[in-house]
């Protein structure tokens, strides 16, 4: 008949981030650790260990844990996290940026800086 192979269980399950096989976005999985990183720290010591970071996220695998500690120290401090929810943003000069990549970032933040400080600049008032 008309529609055959639509229905009901069409789209089952999709939106809601358990799918079987489906891994959340990794930007995700850092947003939930920064936000339960306060509790998750029991000891303490400013960073998540992986058991740490499994009880905020049950399904954190050891993989994603990894590739969330940039500096390979085997916890997750909240500048590790905050780094991956804001995109890679934050200090210039942190370890996997090349001396090409900061030079870069350097120059387009003294551009803004300088283009930030034009439009300041000509947006006074005119005197009467």
């Amino acid at each position: 008949g008309e529609g055959e192979g639509e229905g009901e269980g069409e789209g089952e399950g999709e939106g809601e981030g358990e799918g079987e096989g489906e891994t959340p976005p990794i930007t995700e999985v850092a947003e939930s650790l920064l936000a339960g990183f306060g509790s998750a720290d029991v000891d303490a010591d400013g960073v998540l260990s992986l058991a740490e970071a499994q009880a905020v996220f049950g399904g954190l695998t050891s993989a994603q844990f990894n590739e969330l500690d940039t500096n390979n120290d085997g916890g997750l401090s909240r500048a590790e996290l905050s780094q991956t929810v804001d995109g890679g943003t934050g200090c210039v000069f942190s370890k996997g940026n090349n001396l090409s990549q900061q030079f870069h970032r350097v120059l387009g933040d003294l551009m803004l800086l300088g283009l930030a400080t034009l439009v300041l600049l000509g947006w006074r008032s005119p005197e009467p």
